[in-house]
């Protein structure tokens, strides 16, 4: 269907309506008229935006599609976004797990336009809710300790310093207070000393 625009404001929004529904834009230039289109609507929808949308896929085949400006926050998603420009490609994440990268992509979508908190260290104590973002700890907060391990290797192969900090503290945070063969206990960790050196180191508990 044919549409024309009452004002210059208005023919920009036309063209752009047109171009996102597959249509042809007719657009004047200084000697002829030219033609526009969405080059390849079905690989990269038209967004009116600067947007450009990446596949990621995990180790286990599962696809995430994501802004490639919130992949600025991990070195390795970015060198991977810079190798293969073309946004029709895929980036393969060898050695994360969809469920983690789940968790990931979300954890870059948030802190896009918003900087992660600096986290202390070391944790002056075992809350973390007054030294998070109201985002951060509800995102840390339900994971289980074997999530959180999952979690903080994916983030360190991926290079997201603010995700390895932030799991990182969460786990530090169970180990405050704990003897050692409580933090042994919490982490499923095999003790191969004897017993005078389990109580020997019993004498300092982790802070």
């Amino acid at each position: 269907m044919k549409e024309t625009a009452k004002n210059e404001g208005d023919s920009l929004n036309l063209a752009l309506d047109c171009m996102k529904s597959g249509g042809v834009a007719v657009l004047p230039t200084d000697t002829v008229y030219g033609f526009s289109a969405a080059a390849d609507l079905k690989k990269q929808p038209f967004l009116g935006t600067d947007e450009r949308i990446r596949k990621i896929k995990s180790n286990d085949g599962k696809l995430f599609e994501i802004d490639e400006k919130c992949l600025e926050l991990s070195k390795v998603l970015k060198g991977m976004a810079n190798d293969f420009a073309d946004v029709s490609e895929e980036l393969p994440v060898n050695e994360v797990d969809s469920k983690n990268l789940e968790k990931i992509l979300n954890y870059l979508k948030h802190h896009k336009d918003e900087k992660p908190k600096e986290i202390p260290k070391p944790l002056p104590s075992p809350d973390l809710k007054p030294l998070l973002s109201q985002w951060d700890y509800d995102f840390i907060t339900p994971l289980t300790l074997e999530e959180c391990v999952d979690l903080v290797n994916s983030a360190n192969f991926l290079d997201i310093e603010g995700l390895v900090n932030l799991t990182s503290a969460k786990l530090a945070s169970e180990m405050i207070n704990c003897s050692v063969e409580e933090a042994r206990e919490k982490f499923g960790i095999k003790c191969d000393m004897s017993e005078e050196e389990i109580k020997e180191m019993d004498k300092y508990p982790l802070d």
